[in-house]
């Protein structure tokens, strides 16, 4: 669902916060007949109390003492997947998740750092150089003749890290490119190898998830299955993707970035502010064309307020009437 459709009780900064009646992949799975397993270092991030790990039958924290121990866990984490994937005393399917943390300032760079130089972002490539290796070690395995014909890999990321680019640092500032543009892989039985560059949203795991797993209508999701694209290897169908920053503990505005083919047009309500970038010729988002471009920002504005009514959001909630 959309972070704003999420009716999290007001009780922590992470917005991994549930009401009791809303689900998770682990509820659905877990009553589907799934085992389901959740491999965690970081409780704080995660609040069993509020429902962030809902659905999950075993919860495996003892990457915590070791990240505590050691600043990174990844390969302890990859170690633990590896041994629930090889667990004989439970015949059911297993549902495997978890979170790594190395990509997180202060970077974690692990135990034979790849030293690309002293600066934050540097340290961040040191730390993802690290975390290259685990993940080639977790696909390898799930490759592997045992696991190949009955296993699929997801690796995505909750979000990019800014380095200053727009004015913040880390992650949850903005929705721009750096924090909002992540990587999505996909490994499995049916899944032909292929690259596609159509913009998709993460909200697309859980209904791809169901989609090739046979279990059931995917409607009542906000993201869109991704299974056609991964069996055919065709490009999945060009579609506007909506990114949301909520206002929570940690961030003080709401802020939206509304993506459509080359223009990824952004406001944030609080500030009356908007943003035009043409991705083709500014990937990097340095020139704002919103002030020279008043027209395509109306037509946007409206095609955002249809957007919503079209998910059965309503425009008048996100204030669009202020522009």
């Amino acid at each position: 669902m959309y972070p704003s459709l999420v009716a999290a009780p007001p009780s922590t900064a992470w917005g991994t916060s549930f009401a009791p009646e809303q689900d998770t992949i682990a509820t659905y799975l877990q009553a589907a007949g799934y085992r389901t397993v959740a491999i965690i270092s970081d409780p704080g991030a995660f609040p069993e109390q509020h429902g962030a790990l809902k659905g999950f039958e075993i919860i495996d924290a003892h990457a915590d003492a070791f990240h505590k121990r050691y600043d990174y866990s990844a390969n302890f984490k990859i170690d633990r997947i590896i041994a629930q994937l090889a667990d004989p005393t439970d015949p059911r399917p297993l549902f495997v998740w978890t979170h790594l943390r190395e990509g997180h300032s202060y970077y974690c760079p692990g135990p034979k750092p790849k030293v690309f130089g002293t600066e934050p972002s540097a340290r961040y490539d040191s730390a993802l150089h690290f975390l290259d290796g685990e993940l080639a070690r977790l696909i390898q395995h799930v490759k592997s003749p045992h696991h190949s014909l009955n296993t699929y890999l997801f690796i995505g990321s909750d979000h990019g890290e800014a380095f200053n680019e727009h004015g913040t640092k880390f992650h949850g500032g903005s929705v721009h490119q750096e924090q909002s543009r992540v990587p999505m892989l996909a490994f499995g039985p049916d899944i032909k190898p292929g690259r596609h560059a159509t913009p998709v949203s993460m909200l697309d795991i859980v209904p791809t998830v169901f989609d090739l797993l046979d279990l059931g209508p995917t409607d009542a999701f906000c993201g869109h299955s991704l299974a056609k694209t991964l069996r055919t290897a065709q490009e999945p169908p060009a579609r506007p993707i909506y990114v949301e920053q909520i206002a929570d503990q940690a961030q003080k505005y709401f802020s939206v970035a509304y993506i459509t083919g080359n223009d990824t047009f952004m406001i944030s309500p609080a500030t009356l502010t908007t943003e035009l970038y043409d991705m083709a010729a500014d990937p990097a988002q340095k020139t704002n064309l919103a002030q020279t471009h008043p027209d395509k920002v109306r037509q946007l504005l409206k095609d955002l307020g249809e957007f919503y009514r079209t998910h059965g959001m309503n425009p008048d909630y996100y204030q669009l009437d202020r522009f």
